[in-house]
């Protein structure tokens, strides 16, 4: 299915082109592993295929599923959800990024780190930005310069760039 949007209101349509779910969300996004987040009343939710509520909206924002958790935002905080829509994670996060390799980068304080799926650190907040893991490497700031670093914290690439981009196919931009 693809979203689309008529009438200020978001849809999603089949390959035909026909109305699969009508518009009736203020935004929608992709699906994704078979559930897609949609925005009603200012509140993110999930959404399957037929158009029904996985996950009733209730979520300030919200982002994809990814190794089984989404990171969402109640008030300023980021946590994590399971598909049942339960916390896994709960709020304490000013900002995170989706889980890869078992991995999600946090923000705590002024610096980033990475927890595993039980919200515990498995490399300490230390670095000015960070994106999420991509083929077991993270691109990491330190200073004003990125470098790239493995699942156990270990610069495989010296912070030497001005920016950086995730791994994709054993090359990153």
């Amino acid at each position: 299915l693809v979203h689309v949007r008529a009438n200020k209101e978001w849809g999603y349509i089949n390959k035909n082109g026909n109305y699969i779910i009508n518009p009736q969300f203020e935004r929608a996004e992709p699906f994704n592993d078979g559930i897609a987040r949609v925005r009603v009343n200012g509140r993110w939710g999930y959404i399957n295929k037929e158009g029904k509520y996985e996950i009733n909206p209730q979520f300030d924002d919200a982002g994809n599923f990814r190794d089984g958790y989404a990171k969402v935002r109640k008030g300023k905080l980021w946590g994590f959800i399971n598909r049942e829509g339960k916390f896994v994670i709960n709020p304490q996060f000013p900002q995170a990024k989706d889980f890869d390799n078992g991995t999600a980068a946090v923000k705590s304080g002024k610096e980033w780190g990475f927890i595993d799926k039980t919200g515990k650190f498995t490399i300490n907040p230390q670095f000015l930005d960070a994106l999420s893991f991509s083929e077991k490497i993270a691109a990491v700031r330190q200073g004003k310069e990125w470098g790239y670093i493995d699942l156990d914290g270990k610069f495989v690439v010296n912070p030497q760039f001005e920016n950086a981009k995730d791994y994709h196919y054993g090359m990153a931009l």
